[in-house]
């Protein structure tokens, strides 16, 4: 091992360095202003509000979406229930052409409105051919979504 170069084993020694604590110092030094102003924090809490304010409204626009999309899922669900409830009774009866669904979705209305198709290229068919509008509604027009549907009548 040549002579003057370090071991890989010999550490550099360090002597210590005793500093004072900031709050002993004395007012007029360095040590001293090494704390925060009262305008800095005061800054710093404006930054944090300004930042605090944006993500609450994010967060509200997020909530708006989310119970946008789960009244159109449950609305689609509704409407498709009460097609299944118009075809299981057929087109002929009468039935009501508005209601709610009760307790299995409370707030929730709907309204039904027919009407034959009118083309004449069909032919008879088109006047079997039943053009069907389902409106549902959550408490009372707060949110609205439509459906149309045709079906074709048995002969």
């Amino acid at each position: 091992m040549r002579r003057g170069s370090p071991s890989k084993y010999h550490r550099p020694q360090f002597s210590a360095i005793r500093r004072k604590h900031p709050s002993s110092a004395d007012p007029g030094s360095d040590a001293a202003a090494k704390g925060f102003t009262l305008i800095e924090v005061v800054v710093a809490l404006a930054v944090l509000a300004v930042v605090l304010v944006s993500v609450f409204r994010m967060q509200a626009a997020n909530l708006d979406a989310v119970r946008h999309l789960d009244f159109n899922s449950r609305a689609a669900m509704l409407a498709q229930a009460k097609i299944a409830d118009l075809d299981a009774r057929g087109f002929e009866e009468d039935f009501a052409l508005e209601g709610d669904f009760g307790e299995d979705a409370p707030g929730y209305g709907w309204q039904v409105t027919m009407s034959e198709r009118d083309d004449e290229l069909l032919g008879e068919t088109a006047r079997r051919l039943k053009i069907i509008d389902i409106r549902i509604d959550l408490n009372h027009d707060e949110r609205v979504f439509y459906l149309r549907t045709q079906r074709l009548a048995p002969p």
